[in-house]
């Protein structure tokens, strides 16, 4: 939490503090929610049991599992296309 704390700052707001951002709060989340799933299927205390979250659960829990490594291709993606168009560009100007 520390990260998003440091990286959500105005002054920080470029790509890179904005990736570092969403990484560090989808992963503060997932952790959260990883403790949630251990209390109720390892340690077998009652913490899914409403009707509504026992459904909703898997779905947030597995979405936030699948979003760190999207936000790293994302931001490789974005990263590589950066690249490739500075270059591109640097290539032109001679």
């Amino acid at each position: 939490m520390l990260a998003f704390a440091v990286w959500i700052r105005p002054r920080m707001r470029h790509s890179s503090g904005c990736y570092l951002a969403a990484l560090a709060a989808a992963d503060f989340l997932f952790l959260l929610l990883h403790l949630v799933f251990e209390l109720q299927s390892a340690w077998g205390v009652p913490t899914l049991n409403v009707p509504v979250v026992c459904e909703a659960f898997p779905v947030f829990f597995l979405a936030l599992q699948y979003l760190s490594p999207l936000l790293v291709l994302a931001f490789t993606i974005e990263r590589s296309v950066l690249t490739l168009t500075h270059a591109k560009n640097i290539c032109t100007m001679f």
